[in-house]
C-alpha cells in the first residue's frame, strides 16, 4: 500500500508539472529548458511522438549555438532510441557544426563529447572501426570535462554517456567506476535505472552473473511502463542467462525482449537490436533443436539485412545448417552455394559454405547409393574439421558407410576404429561405429560387388 501510495503521489506530481510546463510554452515561452523538461516527462511516459514534436518546435526557437546544440542532441537521443537513426545520426552531426565556431567551454566539451557518444552508437552496427574511432573521440572530450570543470552541473550526464562509451568498447572495468560516480548525483529516475542498467551490463562483461542479474532484476519492475529500457534489460539477462548455460531461460528471457519491442509502436523497427535478439534466439532454438524456430529467426535476420552485409551471409549459413538438420539437403545446397558464390563473402566463409555444400551432397549421394560419388565428398568435408570436433566422426562414420558399402573393407575398418577410440567422438556415433565394425569381415582387402 505504501509503495503504491508513493507511485500514485509521483505521478500526479508529473501531471502537475507537465501542466505547468505546457502552460509556460502556450503563452509563448522561448525558453528551451521548459521543452527539455517538458520532453523528459513524455518519455518517462513513452510518449515519444509527442516528445519529437515538442524538440523539433524547440529547434524553431531563436536559440544560442550552445541552445541548438543541446536540443538537438536531445532529439537525437530519442531517435536512436526509436527511430530513424538516419536522423539521429544527421542531428549528431549538426551539433559539430553549431559548436564549431564557439569557444571551448564546460557546455562545448560536454555536447561535443555527447554528440560523438551518438554518433559512435548510431555507426557501430554497419562500421565497427568508425563506431571505434567516434567512441574514443567522444571519451576524449567528456575527459577533459572531468577533468578541467569536475564541478559541471550536468557532469552526471558526462559520467553515465562516458560508462556507456565504454560498455560499447567492452572496457567494463572502467564503465564500473563510472558509473558508480554517475549513482552518486542526485538523478531522476529515468535516469538511475538507466545508470544501473549500464552497471549491470558491465558486471556481465566483467563475468560477475550473480551480481549483474540480481542488480537488472531488481529494476525490471520499476521501468515496466519505458518498453525501450525494459527490451534492453531482457536483453542482458538473456545474455547472462546464456552465459550461465541455462538455455530454457535465455530463450524465455530473449522472447520477452522480442515481444516487448513488437508491442512498442516506435521500438518495433530497431533493427540492429532486432538482428541481436534474433541471433540469439535463432542459435538457442537451433542447440535445442527446434529447427522450425531457429530457422524463422535466421530468416528474419536476412530479411533484415542487405546482401552485402556480414551478417545477411552469416544468417545463409545458418539457414543452410537448419534444413541440414532438417535432412532437406536439397534446400540446404541453395544457401551454402549462394554464400560460396558470394562476391562479398570471405574465405572464411566461402570455405563453411564448402563444408556444406560437400556434405549435403555427400548425403544426397548416398541416399541415392552412389557410394563412389559420396565418399570424395565425405572426405573433403574431414578436410574442414580438427580432430577436436564432434562433427568430425560423424563425418567419418558415413565415410566408413560408404568404403563398405563398395568392398573396401580397410578402409571402412580404419573409418569405424577411429570413432570407436575417440575422446572427442559422441556415443550415439561410438554405438554406431562398433555396431557397423561387427559386420566388415576380418581381412583387409577389398570385396567387389
Amino acid at each position: 500500500m505504501e509503495a503504491s501510495g508513493k507511485n500514485t503521489k509521483l505521478a500526479s506530481s508529473k501531471q502537475e508539472e507537465e501542466f505547468k510546463l505546457r502552460r509556460r510554452i502556450a503563452d509563448g515561452s522561448q525558453d528551451p529548458d521548459d521543452y527539455s523538461k517538458l520532453g523528459d516527462l513524455l518519455i518517462d511516459a513513452g510518449r515519444y511522438e509527442d516528445a519529437v514534436a515538442l524538440y523539433q518546435r524547440a529547434l524553431n526557437l531563436p536559440l544560442t549555438n550552445l541552445q541548438k546544440a543541446r536540443v538537438s542532441t536531445e532529439l537525437g537521443w530519442i531517435f536512436y532510441e526509436v527511430g530513424p537513426q538516419e536522423e539521429a545520426l544527421k542531428l549528431a552531426q549538426s551539433v559539430i557544426a553549431f559548436l564549431s565556431p564557439e569557444q571551448e567551454s564546460p557546455e562545448v566539451l560536454a555536447y561535443r563529447g555527447a554528440s560523438q557518444s551518438l554518433i559512435a552508437h548510431c555507426v557501430w552496427s554497419s562500421d565497427a572501426k568508425s563506431g571505434e574511432e567516434a567512441a574514443r573521440l567522444a571519451l576524449s572530450w567528456l575527459k577533459r570535462l572531468m577533468i578541467e570543470a569536475p564541478d559541471f552541473e550536468e557532469m552526471a550526464a558526462a559520467y553515465y554517456d562516458a560508462a556507456r562509451l565504454q560498455n560499447l568498447l567492452g572496457n567494463a572495468t572502467e564503465a564500473l567506476v563510472l558509473c558508480e560516480k554517475c549513482l552518486q548525483y542526485q538523478l531522476r529516475e529515468r535516469e538511475r535505472l538507466s545508470c544501473l542498467s549500464i552497471y549491470g551490463e558491465a558486471l556481465r562483461q566483467e563475468g560477475r552473473f550473480e551480481e549483474a542479474e540480481q542488480t537488472l532484476e531488481k529494476i525490471v519492475q520499476d521501468v515496466s511502463a519505458d518498453r525501450g529500457a525494459l527490451a534492453n534489460l531482457y536483453f542482458s539477462l538473456g545474455l547472462i542467462r546464456r552465459s550461465t548455460n541455462r538455455l530454457a531461460e535465455a530463450r524465455e528471457t530473449f522472447e520477452k525482449a522480442l515481444g516487448t519491442l513488437r508491442a512498442d509502436p516506435y521500438l518495433h523497427d530497431d533493427l540492429h537490436f532486432l538482428i541481436q535478439i534474433h541471433w540469439n534466439l535463432g542459435e538457442l532454438y537451433y542447440q535445442s533443436e527446434d529447427l522450425e524456430k531457429a530457422l524463422k529467426a535466421f530468416q528474419q535476420i536476412l530479411a533484415y539485412n542487405p546482401e552485402d552485409n556480414i551478417d545477411h551471409r552469416n544468417a545463409l549459413l545458418w539457414v543452410g545448417y537448419c534444413y541440414q538438420a532438417m535432412r532437406d539437403s536439397s534446400k540446404a545446397l541453395d544457401y551454402f552455394r549462394e554464400v560460396s558464390a558470394s562476391p562479398h563473402a570471405s574465405d572464411t566463409e566461402k570455405a563453411s559454405a564448402r563444408k556444406g555444400l560437400a556434405w549435403n551432397l555427400g548425403k544426397i549421394h548416398y541416399g541415392a547409393e552412389e557410394y563412389r560419388e559420396a565418399a570424395p565428398l565425405f572426405e573433403q568435408v574431414l578436410g574442414y574439421q580438427l580432430d577436436d570436433d564432434p562433427d568430425r566422426y560423424s563425418t567419418l562414420l558415413w565415410l566408413g558407410h560408404c568404403y563398405f558399402a563398395i568392398g573396401d573393407n580397410a578402409k571402412a575398418r580404419d573409418c569405424y576404429e577411429k570413432v570407436t577410440v575417440s575422446p572427442h567422438a559422441v556415443d550415439l556415433d561410438k554405438e554406431a561405429a562398433r555396431e557397423a565394425l561387427s559386420n566388415v569381415p576380418q581381412h583387409s582387402g577389398k570385396t567387389l560387388h
